[in-house]
């Protein structure tokens, strides 16, 4: 058995440190807003858990633009989760989720109105995705998606947006040697 946290993701938001446990330990489905003690030290302010079904939660990412709004990020499904202060500090958007985990959390990669990443659910290989906040779809074609399909090791991947010549690109490379792979997805 592991133990109740294993860090294995921390993301700072609004005065909040997020962190999310291995998915080896207890309880992965949860993560958890610290707060600062000291200038040393952190303490547990908030317990949270995916809600939409049952998964490891294993990294967020902030938003672009929405204010409050982060995504968590589970292996099979994501949430939309909105800072609301008081004893509760996140909760989640009841009307939106998103039925796609995310493969690699090295996937994840956001811009000014951009969240993407590498994404899969128990039912399907993976796909890319992008999100901005408010409405998730999927930016990889059929043939596209025939290739992630045949990946050997696609968790072994990693990927960045840039801008270059007025264009914003989403690069992804899979390392692995029996993979050795990259693409590149112009917005424009």
């Amino acid at each position: 058995l592991g133990l109740p946290i294993i860090p294995s993701y921390v993301s700072y938001h609004n005065t909040f440190f997020l962190i999310f446990s291995s998915t080896v330990s207890d309880n992965s489905q949860n993560w958890y807003a610290f707060e600062r003690a000291s200038d040393t030290t952190i303490s547990l302010n908030t317990q949270f858990s995916l809600q939409t079904k049952p998964d490891s939660a294993i990294a967020v990412k902030r938003v672009p633009g929405k204010g409050n709004n982060v995504i968590v990020f589970g292996t099979t499904v994501a949430e939309v989760w909105t800072q609301v202060g008081g004893l509760e500090n996140y909760r989640r958007i009841q009307s939106f989720n998103i039925d796609s985990g995310v493969v690699a959390v090295s996937t994840i990669a956001a811009n000014d109105q951009f969240v993407c990443w590498l994404g899969q659910n128990e039912n399907n290989s993976p796909v890319i995705f992008v999100t901005n906040g408010a409405s998730t779809e999927e930016i990889s074609t059929d043939g596209i998606d025939h290739v992630l399909g045949d990946l050997s090791h696609p968790e072994k991947s990693t990927a960045f947006f840039f801008k270059q010549d007025g264009h914003l690109f989403y690069q992804i490379t899979f390392f692995d040697p029996n993979d050795n792979l990259s693409l590149i997805y112009d917005f424009n």
